[in-house]
């Protein structure tokens, strides 16, 4: 299953269902290919993509990531057999350990002990003006990603996203 070009990866775990139905719909109509999702402490990660799927038609759903500590091999792979024949191959399950990736990267781990370091923050987190954002955005194109997501962080630090960030960099925007 190929992610698309576009997706936008956002922790729903503190939002309510209203706001969680809104951020599928308008990262569908948006015209993003990829809409990631975690598992952490609130919505199991197979029930969650099974809810945005029955609420999208194209826009495909992905785990990122299911807890690999929680979730048995055959139950996993049952899931994602049946979420992706019941809405037209669109559910991607990602398992994976997010530390483990991030060391292989070349981060230490005091990069990545307590809040993370500005090294690890500046490379994950883009900021600055819109010009900037879009720059560094395609400067991960230009290194040859296939696949960029944005997070659109409210920066009141509310749990719903940006809805104007999530506009403003919609592909094509």
């Amino acid at each position: 299953m190929m992610a698309g070009k576009w997706g936008v990866w956002f922790a729903s775990n503190r939002m309510p269902t209203e706001d969680i139905d809104r951020l599928a719909r308008e990262t569908e109509a948006l015209g993003y290919d990829t809409l990631w999702y975690p598992e952490a402490m609130a919505y199991e990660a197979m029930a969650m993509g099974g809810y945005l799927l029955g609420r999208t038609t194209k826009l495909k759903l992905a785990t990122g990531i299911a807890n690999i500590y929680v979730r048995d091999p055959s139950a996993a792979t049952q899931g994602h057999n049946t979420l992706n024949s019941l809405y037209d191959g669109r559910f991607i399950l990602g398992l994976s350990n997010y530390r483990n990736c991030w060391l292989g990267l070349g981060f230490t781990t005091d990069d990545l002990d307590g809040n993370g370091s500005d090294r690890f923050l500046d490379a994950m987190v883009v900021w600055g003006t819109e010009a900037a954002i879009r720059a560094r955005l395609q400067a991960h194109f230009d290194a040859g990603a296939d696949h960029v997501a944005i997070q659109p962080f409210d920066p009141a630090g509310g749990a719903a996203p940006d809805w104007n960030a999530l506009a403003t960099f919609a592909p094509g925007g």
